[in-house]
């Protein structure tokens, strides 16, 4: 009987665990938006970032006529370590486009290292155990 007691216990607590790990959220601003082309932002763990226009979570937001800020939210986000990138489609191709010296498309990450030219996961990495805010300007 006390095996039996120790695995409902066990099967509730991970129950619970689960379901309050998948109500965080992560929102905040896009600035240095342009009045053209769709912004796409994308939640990426490391497994993804090393593969262009995909994520764990992605939102294709289109910005409003003379707008040059935009609003983003993601909810349901389980806790872990995720990174954030973000970038304007102006041709609306469907990817970032790139130039000699890096993306010819306005752009961010979720910078917490130094910024390099090419950057690694732990560069743009942060670990989500509460609700975030987190800003961006896009640049290009």
């Amino acid at each position: 009987m006390n095996s039996i007691k120790k695995t409902a216990v066990i099967l509730l607590l991970q129950i619970l665990f689960i379901q309050s790990g998948w109500s965080l959220e992560i929102e905040g601003t896009i600035s240095g938006v342009q009045s053209e082309g769709p912004v796409y932002i994308f939640i990426v763990t490391k497994e993804e970032m090393s593969t262009p226009a995909a994520g764990r979570y992605m939102q294709v937001l289109n910005p409003a006529p003379g707008a040059d800020t935009i609003k983003y939210s993601f909810s349901n986000i389980p806790a872990g370590t995720y990174g954030i990138r973000i970038f304007q489609d102006l041709n609306s191709n469907g990817k970032l486009d790139k130039g000699l010296f890096g993306p010819s498309e306005p752009w961010d990450l979720s910078w917490t290292e130094n910024k390099k030219i090419i950057p690694e996961f732990k560069d743009i990495s942060f670990y989500l155990s509460e609700n975030r805010i987190i800003d961006f300007g896009l640049k290009k």
